[in-house]
């Protein structure tokens, strides 16, 4: 079983302070099998580039987690074999010019596709035919519509952070 690093995802940057991005890259590090990354979070992910740029030492969490096979990316494309294939795969996509203002990243893309390389992980393919935006939908609906209503519970700091049903 892998865990998502959702927190990873650029489009959540505005919501999500750098910090929970941290604690969750630790989280799923220490208490996870093996972590998936979306292809493109290694090209648009602010707070990767963050992590990386940040690192006190040669090699990022998020490097090491990359060479130790724990963290694991995912194509979309099962022709891919590589993050620099699907980095490619990217620009021809969506331009030249995706790859081009890339800016003060380009370093940190660097480092991760040598990081990718050296972990030899197995890459994790997307299914095809199947939209993960379509099965949230038909999920959420589901949920949504039942005849019970959801269960909510609420976190009782006087309790010790227990939880307390509503």
């Amino acid at each position: 079983m892998h865990s998502i690093l959702n927190a990873a995802d650029s489009a959540l940057e505005h919501e999500l302070p750098y910090r929970a991005f941290q604690q969750s890259l630790v989280l799923n590090l220490l208490f996870q099998p093996s972590v998936l990354v979306n292809e493109s979070f290694f090209l648009t992910s602010g707070y990767i580039m963050e992590h990386v740029r940040n690192a006190s030492s040669t090699q990022s969490l998020f490097e090491a987690g990359l060479r130790n096979g724990i963290i694991i990316p995912t194509y979309r494309d099962e022709s891919t074999k590589s993050l620099q294939q699907a980095l490619d795969r990217l620009a021809s996509i969506y331009g030249k010019d995706f790859i081009a203002n890339l800016g003060d990243r380009t370093h940190a893309v660097n480092r991760l596709v040598a990081a990718v390389d050296a972990g030899g992980a197995n890459p994790v393919y997307w299914k095809k035919g199947v939209s993960s935006g379509e099965r949230y939908h038909s999920v959420l609906r589901k949920w949504l519509q039942s005849e019970e209503p959801p269960c909510f519970v609420q976190i009782d700091s006087a309790r010790g952070g227990a939880c307390q049903q509503l």
